[in-house]
């Protein structure tokens, strides 16, 4: 039978007295059970992985359940597998048990059995639960995949010690003493109607389904709160601070929009533009959305309207008490340099927001691609990557349609090996929010490294495009797309135009475009510099680039650039 079969409707009900060996049938009936389910966030050879395990153990066979059987039967390795070099076993095991852990944290809670993977081995455990089918369990303790050091136990600990005494979240407070808030300060915006100049019914129809599809598009930036319009005032409530509005003028075939972000505490013009279109080449419909699209990723986009104007109020003011939208703030900073200080001051800020607001999805998923640049930038070199897959996967638990958290899963999965989970995330992720240049630019990255280099790189040049932001990040990826295109003219200019020089990778792919495009003299000092500051790097390289790049041509291709420079590999410089 496979490990699917059937429906949920059709599991068994019966729950297993506590301290009873649980029969194959409840097992198999369990593992459906969690297969079938949204919240198991798992790769599809993740599920492979915890099917073969569970089969293999209820067939009485738990003694071949070793590193060297599953990669040979479930990831497809040869008998040359040898997991001592090879760590895909191990890995994979650990995005197992904490897809695992969410899993029986979130809808898993009250099923007779639970089924876990120990650290140590690889045979699954059946463990079950004694819990009445009426009895309503408690809320969950986290359990290891959910700690994050003591502040963040503790204020989760605080929050359930709490609500079962009645507090409100304001009277709360954690280990330190500072109090638990409900909910991070993020900006707040509210998109008046666009006011109609010319055009009569049709402008005015064109206007309002114009301000209908602003609110769709900005709502799917999750660190702008949108408000009705109507709402806060007849609460009572404080005006959102910042308000979208514009005008629509539509006659003789042609639309013009004219859109503007203005603060809502003394009117100032924060930005505007104009938007146009010929509405006979263009339907109405057509072009009241993509001028939607393009005013959203303006405003709502990092480094964009709203980013510039909430940094810039927190630069000249104080910082408020419990100002988490500050650690979102202080990441996209550093993101601008990628330098150890900037680096240690944003993971610091987003350790203590997780820590203070439990249920703020964005900071976990800034938390996680923190945990990923100090590992590839040498910043945090021994963080492993299912840590911070951990915490994407815990973002995404608290918001299925965080981008961040789909785009640091991304990033994680690709960094892992699991280069096509990496590009399935990536292309829902775009489909999520299509105005996100943060994300296209990340998803444009990992597509040219996969080999698919026309359809990555255009991605790259359409997220530098339409974002004012300083992202030499981005920059260095399609510095590597002129060189795969053979143009290292471009390919050295771009490179030598990138301020991130704090980061060793910077230097190497320096190295190998300058030296292309004839520049020796400053190829050399690029490889004295690595041979100075990061000496063990190429005697690395090849093991930790070689699950990043798929065509095995390209990564040649880069290695005999690197030699050209004068830097010394071992090897004959093939994966």
């Amino acid at each position: 039978m496979g490990p699917v079969e059937g429906g949920v409707a059709d599991l068994p009900k019966q729950r297993p007295r506590a301290g009873e060996a649980p029969d194959a049938e409840l097992c198999r009936a369990q593992l459906a059970r969690v297969l079938a389910s949204p919240d198991f966030d798992a790769t599809d050879r993740d599920r492979r992985f915890l099917s073969h395990v569970v089969e293999e153990s209820l067939a009485g066979r738990a003694d071949r359940i070793k590193a060297y059987t599953i990669a040979l039967e479930v990831f497809g390795r040869d008998a040359s597998f040898d997991p001592q070099t090879d760590p895909i076993v191990r890995v994979e095991a650990g995005h197992l048990r904490r897809a695992l852990d969410r899993y029986y944290l979130s809808a898993g809670r009250a099923d007779p059995l639970l089924i876990g993977i120990p650290k140590g081995g690889y045979a699954p455990r059946f463990e079950p639960r004694s819990l009445p089918p009426a009895e309503t369990p408690e809320p969950p303790v986290p359990g290891p995949a959910l700690r994050r050091g003591s502040l963040y136990s503790a204020a989760v600990l605080a929050l359930l010690l709490a609500a079962a005494a009645g507090f409100g979240a304001g009277a709360l407070l954690g280990r330190t003493g500072a109090p638990v808030i409900a909910a991070p300060d993020v900006p707040r915006l509210v998109v008046e109607p666009f006011e109609t100049l010319d055009g009569g019914e049709a402008g005015a129809a064109i206007a309002a389904s114009l301000g209908a599809e602003l609110v769709t598009e900005v709502a799917r930036f999750k660190d702008i709160v949108m408000v009705a319009r109507a709402s806060g005032a007849e609460a009572g409530a404080a005006a959102p601070p910042y308000r979208l509005g514009g005008s629509v003028a539509a006659d003789e075939g042609q639309l013009r929009v004219q859109a503007r972000l203005e603060r809502q505490s003394d009117g100032a013009v924060l930005w505007a533009e104009n938007y146009r279109a010929v509405l006979g080449k263009e339907p109405p419909f057509a072009a009241e959305a993509r001028i939607a699209a393009e005013v959203a990723t303006a405003v709502g986009q990092p480094y964009g309207a709203i980013y510039q104007a909430a940094a810039a109020e927190r630069a000249v003011g104080p910082k408020r008490p419990g100002d988490a939208y500050a650690c979102t703030l202080a990441y996209f900073t550093y993101r601008v340099t990628l330098d150890a200080s900037s680096y240690a001051d944003a993971r610091a800020c987003l350790e203590a927001a997780v820590a203070r607001f439990p249920d703020y999805a964005t900071a976990w998923a800034l938390l996680g691609q923190m945990r990923l640049d100090g590992l590839r930038w040498g910043f945090a070199p021994t963080t492993p990557i299912d840590e911070a897959l951990a915490d994407a996967r815990h973002a995404l638990m608290l918001d299925p349609l965080n981008v961040r958290a789909l785009q640091v899963k991304m990033l994680a999965m690709h960094l892992g090996g699991d280069i096509d989970g990496a590009l399935r995330t990536g292309a829902v992720a775009l489909a999520v929010n299509p105005n996100d240049t943060e994300l296209m630019g990340e998803y444009g990255y990992r597509l040219a490294l996969a080999g698919r280099w026309e359809e990555g790189c255009d991605l790259l040049r359409r997220a530098l495009a339409r974002n004012p932001g300083p992202l030499p990040y981005y920059e260095t990826g399609l510095a590597l797309c002129a060189y795969i295109a053979g143009d290292h003219a471009e390919a050295a200019a771009r490179i030598k135009a990138t301020p991130i020089q704090a980061i060793p990778v910077y230097h190497l792919m320096a190295a190998a475009f300058l030296a292309e495009a004839g520049d020796m003299e400053a190829a050399h000092r690029e490889r004295d510099w690595i041979e100075r500051r990061a000496p063990n790097l190429t005697r690395t390289l090849i093991g930790q680039v070689t699950p990043l790049i798929r065509r095995k041509e390209d990564l040649a291709r880069f290695v005999a650039s690197l030699r050209k420079a004068g830097l010394d590999l071992p090897g004959d410089g093939t994966p």
